[in-house]
C-alpha cells in the first residue's frame, strides 16, 4: 500500500503574508490546497485564508467532491464577502495514486520525475482570480508513481528556474530538506524573500 509523505511550507516576506497552504487526510484521500492572496489589493490575506479553510471543508465529504465545482463555489463565496479580496488557488485530492485537481491564477502544480517535469497547471487561466465572480477554473488529472508532486506559489515559480527546482527536489535527502532548499533558492543575498513563498511537496512511499 502506498502512503503519501508530505511537506508544507509557508514563509511570508514580511508580517503575516498573503500565502496559505494546507494538507489534510480524510476518508482515505489526501487533500492539498494552496492559495496566494492578490498583492496590492485589500483583503488578499483574508481571501487566501477563506479559500484554504473552505476548500478543505468542502473536500471532506465522504462521497467525493469535484475540485472544479469547489473552485467555482469559492469564487462566489469570496465575491460575497466584503472583507475578502481575490486569490489564486490550487486544489488537489489524491486517492491511491490518482490525483485530480483544479486551479486558477499563477500558483502551480508540477509532477517532477527523474528525467523531467510536467506542469499540470500549464493551461490554467491566470485571471480573473477567485473573488472576482468570473474566475475560470481549469481541471487536471494525473497518476503519480515515482514522481514528486510540487504545488507552489509564484514566490517560488517566478524566481527559481525549473532546472533549480527540479534539481533540488531530485537531490534532497527528504521532503523537509527539499522544502528548505527550495525556499533558500529564492532568497536574496540579504536573506530576505522577494515575495511570500509557499509550497507543498508530496511523494508516495510503501
Amino acid at each position: 500500500m502506498l502512503a503519501p509523505q508530505t511537506e508544507c511550507v509557508v514563509v511570508a516576506r514580511r508580517g503575516l503574508g498573503q500565502d496559505r497552504a494546507a494538507v489534510e487526510s480524510n476518508n482515505g484521500a489526501t487533500t492539498l490546497v494552496l492559495a496566494d492572496g492578490a498583492g496590492g489589493r485589500a483583503g488578499g490575506r483574508q481571501a487566501a485564508e477563506l479559500c484554504t479553510a473552505a476548500a478543505l471543508e468542502r473536500m471532506r465529504y465522504p462521497d467525493g467532491t469535484d475540485p472544479l465545482v469547489v473552485l467555482s463555489k469559492l469564487d462566489g463565496m469570496l465575491q460575497a464577502d466584503r472583507d475578502a479580496g481575490e486569490s489564486t488557488l490550487v486544489l488537489c485530492q489524491l486517492a491511491g495514486a490518482e490525483l485530480r485537481g483544479a486551479s486558477v491564477g499563477d500558483s502551480g502544480a508540477w509532477l517532477i520525475g527523474d528525467s523531467g517535469y510536467r506542469d499540470l497547471t500549464d493551461n490554467q487561466s491566470r485571471k480573473p482570480m477567485l473573488g472576482s465572480g468570473a474566475a475560470r477554473g481549469t481541471a487536471f488529472t494525473a497518476s503519480i508513481t515515482s514522481e514528486t508532486l510540487l504545488i507552489a506559489s509564484d514566490g517560488l515559480l517566478k524566481f527559481a528556474s525549473h532546472l533549480t527546482i527540479c534539481g533540488i527536489v531530485r537531490g534532497a535527502t527528504d521532503l523537509a530538506d527539499a522544502g528548505r532548499q527550495l525556499i533558500d533558492s529564492v532568497r536574496l543575498r540579504s536573506g530576505d524573500l522577494q515575495d511570500d513563498t509557499s509550497l507543498i511537496l508530496l511523494r508516495l512511499s510503501p
